[in-house]
């Protein structure tokens, strides 16, 4: 079965902790792939955030050759508002038999009861928390 990470965020900008805590998922979790998937935050509405493909070009540079890793931009992409559960689905419809790792910082941990269909998050994933 193949071992996935969904690391989600706004990654204005991407940062070398971003990629540390990357490529320690990838060794601790044992994951064959990491999807990098940069957000459309409309909860940040009002805030400067760059546009999805600058903010995914940026990704891609920091990813550089490390073929464990790529961009999905599926939630930038997608229109209208865009939820986590709704990311997840696409990839449980492209690869039914993938074992999910989501990667989710602290602070968006403390909050999570808030999201839609959280409880469909944890059903679906393997909810992985960085501190």
């Amino acid at each position: 079965m193949q071992r996935i990470g969904l690391f989600g965020g706004t990654f204005n900008p991407v940062h070398t902790a971003h990629l540390e805590l990357a490529q320690c998922a990838l060794e601790q979790l044992e994951l064959d792939h990491l999807f990098w998937i940069p957000c459309k935050p409309w909860q940040k509405a009002g805030q400067a955030i760059e546009s999805g493909e600058h903010r995914s070009a940026m990704i891609r540079l920091i990813i550089g050759n490390d073929d464990r890793m790529s961009v999905d931009t599926c939630e930038i992409d997608r229109q209208g508002d865009t939820y986590t559960i709704d990311t997840i689905d696409e990839f449980r419809n492209r690869l039914p038999d993938a074992e999910i790792y989501f990667l989710m910082g602290s602070d968006q941990w403390t909050n999570f009861h808030t999201w839609k269909a959280w409880e469909a998050v944890l059903k679906a994933t393997h909810l992985v928390i960085v501190t």
